[in-house]
């Protein structure tokens, strides 16, 4: 049986879509504990849709308690879709 690689991104595109939806705020390390996406295949989902309009980065949240970078979050863009006309 031959596996559709593009079949498989896109089902991963819906299923990080689906995690950022279903979640007010949440970082690209959240998504690949839930979702169980390495963070690369998450990041470059994220990047396809920040580039796509369907998701906006609204600031930083807490560091870890053994300190590090401090995560993006996420949000979908609730204005994704709509057209200005104006």
């Amino acid at each position: 049986m031959i596996i559709d690689r593009y079949k498989i991104r896109e089902q991963n595109e819906t299923l990080v879509l689906s995690t950022i939806i279903h979640n007010a705020s949440i970082s690209r390390a959240h998504i690949s504990q839930l979702t169980g996406l390495n963070k690369a295949s998450t990041s470059a989902i994220v990047k396809d849709l920040i580039d796509e309009s369907l998701v906006i980065e609204i600031g930083t949240g807490d560091s870890t308690s053994v300190g590090g970078r401090r995560p993006i979050q996420l949000s979908l863009n609730k204005n994704a879709g709509i057209m200005d006309n104006g």
